[in-house]
């Protein structure tokens, strides 16, 4: 009983005790929030006095106003400030670099000048070597030294070839086509060799600059010859030397020793040739003949060539 008598009174003195206690926080409670609110304003204050840095501050913490620096001192704790080093240094190229640009640059500057000095020299300098060509190469004394028609018109092939090389003459076997029974022989004029008129031919008589035409053309000729039905020789040179295509005609005429035969028919025929035809006899009987002659720009495309340069044909046929 006494016990259960004395366990209210112990409750009733702690009641007081716990209210003194909550009576402490209650006024520990504002005064705390003061103290913080004074901590806050205080470190507001402190660092409304800094200025905000600007990148060139953080790269050098000597820059800013005293102020500034004031406001530094009175911060506490670790300051990093960035290595402006590198950003720093001068943006010169190092010395290895300049030496090789410069070196390029200069074997470009020599390329372009050699390019520049072929390229004006193909474009002003070359149409005037080839005219100086063409004109030294008409102007020398060329013999033709056709052969006689009429006195091969017996003969075969192997036999013309062995007549014709034994009167000096530079004479090539052009290589027969496949299929065609056309025998045809080409002699070159005086100073151009095998070599370099195998070339010409290959690339082409209207692929050739005007002076390398008529380096192959001027004294030189084709005989061609075909035995399919009878026999039949037509031989093709440029006369450079004529002054027109009537004399051109005339000219070989002469040369052919035709001039005294029996002329039967003359004239132009559809395709522009000026043209005789006749007849020959002789001790290897008799035969026809038909000499006509054109342009020689109407037969190749070669710019430079005289205007005057004529294309002559003269066929036999038995």
């Amino acid at each position: 009983m006494e016990d259960d008598l004395t366990k209210p009174n112990r409750h009733a003195d702690d009641a007081p005790a716990s209210a003194a206690s909550d009576a402490t926080k209650a006024e520990d409670g504002p005064a705390g929030a003061s103290r913080d609110a004074g901590v806050g304003a205080s470190l507001a204050g402190k660092l409304s006095g800094l200025k905000k840095p600007s990148f060139a501050d953080l790269l050098d913490p000597s820059r800013g106003s005293a102020d500034d620096a004031s406001a530094r001192k009175k911060v506490r704790g670790p300051v990093v400030y960035l290595d402006g080093d590198q950003l720093a240094r001068p943006l010169d190229m190092p010395k290895k670099v300049r030496l090789g640009l410069i070196g390029a640059l200069v074997v470009a500057a020599l390329i372009g000048a050699a390019f520049l000095s072929w390229y004006f020299d193909g474009i002003v300098n070359e149409p005037k070597r080839q005219q100086e060509a063409l004109a030294e190469t008409l102007s020398q004394e060329v013999s033709y030294e056709l052969p006689n028609l009429y006195s091969l018109m017996p003969l075969d092939d192997a036999t013309i070839l062995s007549t014709l090389q034994g009167s000096g003459l530079t004479i090539i076997e052009r290589p027969q086509k496949e299929g065609r029974s056309l025998y045809e022989l080409i002699r070159l004029p005086e100073g151009l060799n095998v070599v370099d008129a195998g070339a010409m031919y290959l690339s082409g008589v209207d692929n050739l600059s005007a002076g390398d035409a008529a380096r192959l053309l001027n004294g030189g000729w084709d005989l061609q010859i075909d035995r399919e039905n009878g026999v039949n020789m037509v031989l093709h040179y440029a006369d450079f030397k004529a002054t027109s295509v009537d004399a051109a005609v005339q000219s070989a005429l002469a040369i052919e020793g035709l001039t005294e035969t029996s002329i039967e028919e003359s004239g132009e025929d559809s395709a522009g040739n000026t043209y005789v035809m006749g007849t020959i006899t002789g001790d290897a009987g008799t035969f026809s003949w038909r000499v006509s002659a054109l342009p020689l720009s109407e037969v190749y495309s070669i710019s430079g060539l005289p205007e005057s340069a004529v294309y002559v044909g003269i066929r036999m046929t038995s």
